[in-house]
Formats: structure tokens, sequence, C-alpha cells
């Protein structure tokens, strides 16, 4: 019996019971409601034990006719550990250490530092494989310099490259460990970004938060000076976005800008401006004789729109970027046949917005075909057709 284990009872993708095992591996849970469920297992761990590494199903039912006993074998735990390095050999105090791994269309992340010494653990991975390990410089500390450029560190892979498409997958025996997947952090270029914020008047805007993010650097976050000016003083080549975020009047103003570093300093500015509405409807053909069905709402990014009766709806608070639409589910007989920006149709679900000058609109129709079709092994199963 495997003790402190974390059982989960899923129902429909979420999590309805919680469990957590005994000295031997024992655990209850009572008044369970009946219907299908799944169990989830997660071993001290920042992942969940794959149900498909596991034997026996987990998928079970739950009726009034007695109790249902679960068991299950768990794959042994696996350990990866390692030392990350400058490129002269010395150790890197305190880098930050990743391990991804991706399996069936997901990604899993989980993160560590190295120790002052450079050495990083994991010794929880209920996975075989593959392993994706990266590592990423301290805040503190910079690489060895060039007489000729200023060098930062740069996201690097195992065994030391900052490609990931050219990184060493590692792939764990069961139960296995493995030791010295030292990686040599790479040394890059680097530069200034020099940031201007102003306000909607064009007046310099004290106090702004701002924020750098890129594929090659962890996230900066800093303040814009009393002029409304700040250096970011470490940014590789490559492309990353700086935003900006200040309150005022009890309105968060904001601002965002995409950035291209190459191979030299860059000047931006950055204007904030409020937030702004998008006015929209939902249109539906509906054939003679047929009722009136009830009208899904639509969601842009994190924002959702509740129709009226004559299918208008508002979506406020929202800012110039990409959005991703999610309208709901149509009514039974009907499918999404058109979304309209403005006088323009739209074939993807990422809108890119700029102001709430263009109305949005989505017409539903009556019909359409059917798709039909038989999952193996998915008793109580969803499908989803996207």
């Amino acid at each position: 019996g495997i003790a402190d284990v974390t059982v989960s009872l899923m129902r429909q993708g979420q999590i309805t019971y919680t469990a957590t095992t005994d000295g031997q591996g024992r655990f209850r849970i009572d008044d369970v409601k009946e219907g299908a469920y799944t169990a989830t297992y997660r071993v001290r761990s920042a992942f969940l034990v794959p149900n498909d590494l596991i034997s026996g199903s987990p998928n079970f039912q739950v009726s009034g006719e007695g109790a249902v006993h679960l068991e299950a074998t768990l794959p042994p735990i696996g350990r990866l550990s390692g030392r990350v390095l400058d490129p002269t050999g010395a150790a890197v105090p305190n880098a930050m250490v990743t391990l991804t791994l991706e399996r069936h269309k997901t990604k899993l992340n989980t993160a560590a530092p190295a120790d002052a010494k450079g050495e990083y653990h994991f010794d929880d991975l209920p996975f075989p494989g593959p392993w994706m390990i990266s590592a990423s410089g301290p805040l503190s500390g910079k690489p060895p310099q060039s007489k000729d450029q200023r060098l930062g560190w740069a996201p690097t892979f195992y065994p030391g490259v900052t490609d990931p498409e050219a990184a060493s997958k590692i792939v764990l025996p069961p139960g296995g460990e493995l030791r010295d997947l030292d990686i040599k952090l790479a040394a890059v270029p680097i530069h200034r970004i020099r940031v201007t914020v102003v306000d909607p008047h064009g007046v310099p805007a004290p106090g702004a938060s701002l924020q750098w993010n890129s594929a090659m650097t962890f996230p900066r976050f800093e303040t814009a000076k009393d002029d409304g000016t700040f250096e970011f003083t470490s940014a590789a080549d490559g492309s990353g976005r700086i935003s900006a975020l200040l309150e005022r009047n009890g309105v968060m103003l904001r601002a965002f800008e995409s950035v291209l570093v190459n191979g030299h300093d860059v000047d931006v500015k950055l204007s904030l401006v409020p937030p702004f509405s998008i006015q929209g409807k939902v249109v539906f053909e509906v054939p003679d004789g047929f009722p009136a069905p009830d009208l899904p709402k639509v969601t842009l990014g994190n924002q959702t729109g509740a129709p009226d009766r004559a299918g208008e709806f508002s979506i406020g608070n929202l800012y110039q970027g990409p959005f991703l639409l999610l309208p709901d589910a149509p009514p039974a007989g009907y499918y999404l046949d058109s979304i309209r920006l403005g006088a323009g149709n739209v074939h993807e679900p990422r809108l890119e917005l700029l102001s709430g000058g263009q109305p949005l609109t989505l017409t539903y129709k009556h019909g359409g075909g059917v798709i039909r079709g038989t999952i193996e092994s998915c008793g109580n199963g969803e499908v989803t057709l996207m």
C-alpha cells in the first residue's frame, strides 16, 4: 500500500470527491451520489499519475447496490538529476530548471530552482517520458562577459542548445533514476528596450506598471519613472511583448506592443487607452412553425455577453488586442453558420479588436448534417465537436 496518495473522483470533468490514503494505501469516501465516475491519483508529485499507466479501469459506476471497491496499481516513481553549468563549466547557483512533458496533445510542466552548487533534482516522476529539461539563468548573477558585447543568459535545453527542436529528450525506465544530466547554459548578446508610457492625452504616465515577456527570459515587472520612462536592460534577440497598466480615476488604462529585438537597442512608445465595449447581435433563422430557441451567450476572452430577446448584446471591459471568441453551444437542431465583424466574415475563433466600432453578428441556421460514431472503451464518456 502507498501512503499519502491523493485520490480524486471526477464527474463530467470536475473533481467531486477527494480522499488521501492511509499508511496501508487504503481510503474511503462515503455518501457518493449515484452516477459515472473516473478516479485519478497523485503521489506527492506535481503530476497526476496518467490513467493509461494504471492497471485496471479508472472508470466506474456508483449505484445503490452496495459499495464500490477500487484497487489501483501505480507505476514506480522515477528520478532525474543533474547540474546547471556556465560556458566555462562552472556551476550556476539558483538557476531555474523546468521539466516538460508533452503527451496526448497536452503539455505538463514543473519547475524547481537549482541549489547553491547548481544541482537540481526531480524525485517524483510518475511518467517514463519523454521529458524535456530546460534551464534559465538566475535573475541575479551575470554570465561570463565578452569584451565586444553585453551577454545575458538564454533559456537552454538539455544538453546545451537554445533551439527546443534540437534538444535531447529523456526517457526514464520504469522506476528508474538518471543522474548527471548536466545543462550548459548559453550566453547570448542582450540589448536595451527603452520604454516611454503616455496617457490618452499624450502626457507622460509615471507609476505605470510595465511587463516584458519573451521566450528568451523570465517575465520582468517594472514601474515607469516620474517622466514615464523605463529601460529593460537585458533583452535578447527575438520577439516579445511589452504591456503597461495604470489605474486613473477608477478606470484601468492599458497598452500593449509587440517588440522585435534584432541586434540593437529598441525604443518603444506605449499609449495607454481606456477599455471599450463591442455591440453584437445573435440572429436565428427559425423555420416557419418552429418555436423561438433560447439564445446562446457569447464570450470574448474572459468577458461574456448575454443576448436580450431581440438577440442584441454588449461586451465591455475590452482592450486592443487578440481575443478568443467562444459562443455557447447552439440549441438542438441549430448550427453556427457565420460570424461577421463589421462588414467582414470571421473564419477563425481568434479576433483582433482595435476598438468597439465594428459590431459582431453571429448567425445560426436550422438543420445541418449529422455525425454518428462509436468510441471504443468509452462508456459514459462525452464527445465534443470543435
